[in-house]
């Protein structure tokens, strides 16, 4: 009786063996043409965000404390929304590091930018655009909060509207 269980057994696993086999087929990798285009020479971009105002620019936020416009696939040479001056980008993790455009930026010229402020701490700024389109008001600014942030590092976090 064992025997002919054992007998069983093993004709059943030929049997799916030889049918995993037979349905299986080998896999090809295939070839990917994958280009990459360099836009823009900027540093350490750090966020990329779209205003959502129908202009379809895309602004890079440097690390370093400059947000620039990206129009057409072409990077403006006077930045945004320059703020060197207060940002401290001594560590890895610090520095200028978000920006988020109000939902209603098309109309109000409001956004917010997370940085990490000269002398240390975490600060969320509301900045105004002004009359031109491709410059910040660099004097708007208002901080609408600030975190004490004895650390250089764990700084990351990206700003965001959201439902």
């Amino acid at each position: 009786m064992v025997s002919n269980l054992v007998h069983w057994a093993a004709r059943r696993l030929a049997v799916w063996s030889a049918l995993v086999l037979f349905f299986c087929t080998p896999v090809i990798a295939q070839e990917i043409d994958l280009r990459l285009t360099q836009v823009d020479d900027s540093r350490l971009i750090v966020d990329i965000a779209n205003a959502g105002d129908g202009s379809n620019r895309l602004f890079l936020v440097e690390q370093a404390g400059r947000i620039f416009i990206l129009d057409n696939g072409v990077r403006r040479d006077t930045p945004f929304l320059n703020i060197q001056n207060i940002v401290q980008n001594t560590a890895d993790e610090q520095g200028l590091l978000s920006v988020a455009f109000a939902p209603d930026y098309e109309t109000s010229g409001l956004f917010y930018t997370w940085y990490t402020a000269i002398g240390g701490g975490m600060v969320v700024a509301r900045f105004q655009v002004s009359d031109d389109p491709n410059l910040a008001d660099a004097n708007s600014r208002e901080i609408v909060l600030s975190v004490a942030q004895p650390q250089s590092n764990h700084n990351g976090g990206r700003l965001q509207f959201g439902p």
